[in-house]
């Protein structure tokens, strides 16, 4: 019989590997994570999304996808 191997890659630092275990210890109902724990979640994924809009700007593509998708004419 195989074992699931639950360990987490070692290219996850230690303060996002340690956040995550948390976070998954606390996916049960009523059982709500610590407000510190959900602040510095926040605040790296929003560090995340400003590096990457740094990086490519602005990406307003979603409109013109559906737009196509649709088949609407005025779409490009």
């Amino acid at each position: 019989m195989k074992t699931l191997d639950t360990s987490l890659p070692a290219s996850i630092a230690v303060d996002i590997a340690s956040d995550l275990e948390e976070i998954a210890r606390h996916t049960s109902p009523g059982n709500p994570p610590d407000p510190a724990l959900v602040r510095r979640i926040r605040e790296r994924a929003q560090q995340a999304r400003d590096a990457e809009e740094r990086i490519f700007g602005i990406q307003d593509i979603g409109v013109s996808i559906i737009r196509e998708l649709r088949g609407d004419p005025c779409g490009s």
